[in-house]
């Protein structure tokens, strides 16, 4: 996600009371974001969400496919992560 995307969505967010924005004591450069207690009461709510989008997501995949899909996913993760440290 580009900056600007996740700034302009951590905004709403925040403006909607679902999360709060904590300067990081160790690092000047970094905000932490923090879960309010009224986005953890939409936690049940966004679990019913999630498992119907997967359910579309996935349908057909064999299970083994999705596990392979996800390790993909989770090395390019990997990869952004490795190479914001570096910046």
């Amino acid at each position: 996600m580009a900056n600007t995307t996740l700034t302009g969505m951590l905004d709403r967010m925040e403006a909607q009371g679902l999360v709060v924005r904590i300067p990081d004591q160790h690092n000047r450069r970094r905000i932490l974001i923090q879960l309010t207690p009224k986005a953890r009461r939409l936690q049940d709510a966004y679990d019913e969400v999630s498992e119907k989008n997967n359910a579309i997501f996935y349908a057909g995949f064999t299970q083994l496919e999705i596990q392979q899909f996800e390790a993909m996913l989770k090395r390019i993760l990997q990869n952004y992560e490795e190479e914001s440290q570096h910046e």
